[in-house]
């Protein structure tokens, strides 16, 4: 036990081997690299290097405590200035990290330092804008990159996972005739989901054909954009040279936007097959809110409001109305209430059906 590093540090002889953080990072990508994408792969190492930058190295992975977690949260936030959504994903895979280093007793510790309830790990949809088709109409007219051109309005209208979905895409995959797309999904890959098929959408014909045509040969559709390594950082200056100003979370908002028009025009069920994520992930994180959804609502509201005002106004004159005949109706019964000579009314007695008749029959109301 003490050899496998389960006993704690503050139990350990001094010249005690020692789990570093760095053990704890290559033991979860060794054994869970595996079945997972080399982007995937990739990201696990750059947090880990965020780590390392952190803590060093050789720092005892045994002897962080969940303020050391917070503080590197700050760290990340403050001194790094990432994205909130930035900040969630390097506290989620420092979590996991952990999280597999007391699974597989690489380390003795009672609780995952960075499991505390104020470390978000979640990513929402809140975080992300959604880009309307006029800013990607603007941008397509000034590129010139038939890839490119292709890129940006097929990961606008199908919610796409970039670069891992367009990388392995082709020309195999796509049937011109029958007018669907075969997305293969490195992702889900291990839970046996391999792969969408979505529809040939009529917005991306054009582009996809141009594409088409240009080629000679070649069975790749993105056959020079597949070996970028930073399509994001690319693809921000084609907005700067544009002239558009940049968004965050840039691929994760396209796909996000794309998700939400599926969504408002074919149903959550279907939009999520298209996505190739779960309906309860789906409106999490990519459920965006559009402007113009805002757009007449206050005009709505006032208009509902002055037809509940007048409503209100007709039920209160009308009550009036009704308290004002009643009151009348009730004056006139005072006028046939008498007293026991018949000349005076008394209040609080009511006069008999006969009086009344009498009275309107001409008949005097005395006796």
């Amino acid at each position: 036990m003490v050899a496998e590093g389960l006993i704690p540090s503050s139990l350990r002889p001094k010249d005690e081997f020692v789990v570093t953080l760095e053990d704890v990072v290559a033991k979860y990508i060794c054994q869970r690299g595996s079945n997972s994408e080399k982007n995937t792969i990739k990201s696990w190492r750059q947090s880990g290097e965020k780590l390392f930058t952190y803590f060093g190295k050789r720092k005892n992975a045994a002897d962080l405590k969940t303020d050391d977690a917070y503080e590197y949260h700050r760290w990340l936030a403050d001194d790094k200035g990432y994205s909130p959504n930035t900040q969630a994903k390097e506290i989620r895979y420092a979590r996991s990290f952990f999280e597999h280093a007391i699974e597989v007793e690489l380390l003795y510790l009672k609780k995952n330092p960075f499991k505390a309830k104020g470390l978000s790990t979640g990513q929402t949809a809140a975080k992300k804008p959604y880009i309307h088709w006029s800013i990607i109409h603007q941008l397509v007219d000034h590129l010139t990159d038939l890839e490119w051109k292709l890129l940006f309005v097929m990961t606008r209208k199908i919610p796409l996972r970039i670069p891992s979905e367009i990388e392995d895409l082709k020309w195999a995959d796509v049937d011109f005739e029958k007018e669907n797309i075969l997305i293969h999904i490195k992702k889900t890959k291990v839970i046996g989901k391999n792969a969408k098929l979505v529809p040939l959408f009529e917005e991306i014909r054009p582009y996809l054909d141009a594409v088409w045509c240009s080629k000679d040969e070649g069975e790749y559709v993105f056959s020079r954009l597949r070996r970028h390594s930073n399509l994001g950082k690319i693809g921000k200056d084609k907005l700067t040279a544009a002239k558009i100003e940049s968004w965050p979370e840039f691929w994760n908002s396209l796909r996000a936007s794309a998700s939400t028009d599926l969504m408002d025009e074919y149903g959550l069920a279907t939009a999520s097959d298209w996505a190739g994520t779960s309906v309860t992930e789906l409106m999490k994180s990519y459920r965006l809110i559009k402007n113009e959804s805002f757009k007449g609502v206050g005009t709505i509201s006032k208009q509902k409001s002055n037809a509940n005002s007048n409503a209100i106004c007709q039920k209160v004159a009308k009550n009036y109305a009704e308290s004002d005949r009643i009151k009348s109706h009730r004056n006139a019964e005072t006028l046939w209430k008498t007293n026991k000579k018949g000349d005076t009314p008394v209040e609080g007695e009511s006069p008999s059906r006969r009086d009344r008749n009498r009275t309107c029959t001409g008949y005097p109301t005395g006796s």
